[in-house]
């Protein structure tokens, strides 16, 4: 495919040329988009011997980490990026979701927050917020960031899977229902929505039943 033709032409060319951070920064995206994270990581750190001031390469290492469940690692690549080029909300959000991954949950919140401060209009973090306030069992605040982001962007898909499983986790299942069929609508390939919406759906129809006997 056009992936392993645009790997195999940067490997042709750093035969020739192996101090191109270009080509290195290029095959380390091409890896990516084969999800073969481990030689995306090779190809960034190239990249970054080459010119350590490649924000973009420290970035896209920092993703290809988080895909692995290198947290702490890929906080340390995000945190190199951001020396580089100054703070970024993107980047703060990502952090904040290593940290939530890490349940460092009040380290995640003050990067998810510092990210809103940043670009209030970025949804990510605001659903980041939203998530840790459910986890802190703050409700109310949980849905007010959750309904706040999907207020910002209405038409990402993932935002409203989020929203349903907030709503289920509080058994407010018409609503959990109509955010998972929402996400459906908008992306009917997003895999977490059929299968929440699959299990709520079985959930209701037990329920139904015992209520009948």
């Amino acid at each position: 495919g056009l992936v392993d033709d645009s790997i195999e032409f940067y490997q042709k060319f750093l035969d020739d040329d192996p101090y191109s951070f270009v080509s290195w920064y290029n095959l380390g995206n091409a890896f990516c988009k084969k999800n073969d994270f481990q030689s995306a990581i090779s190809a960034f750190d190239f990249a970054i011997v080459i010119k350590d001031d490649l924000s973009a390469a420290h970035f896209n290492k920092g993703n290809a980490l988080t895909h692995l469940g290198r947290y702490k690692e890929a906080i340390e690549a995000f945190e190199e990026s951001m020396n580089h080029e100054g703070c970024q909300a993107i980047t703060l959000n990502y952090i904040g979701e290593c940290y939530e991954k890490l349940k460092e949950y009040d380290k995640a919140l003050s990067h998810f927050e510092h990210a809103c401060e940043l670009d209030p209009e970025l949804s990510e973090p605001w659903i980041g917020r939203g998530i840790i306030m459910d986890i802190q069992g703050e409700k109310d605040l949980c849905l007010e960031y959750l309904n706040h982001a999907i207020t910002i962007d209405d038409e990402n898909a993932a935002n409203w899977v989020v929203l349903g499983n907030a709503h289920e986790k509080h058994n407010e299942l018409d609503l959990a229902e109509e955010a998972y069929r929402k996400s459906i609508s908008l992306n009917n390939q997003i895999v977490e929505a059929w299968v929440d919406l699959a299990a709520l759906l079985q959930h209701r129809k037990r329920d139904a039943e015992s209520i009948e006997e």
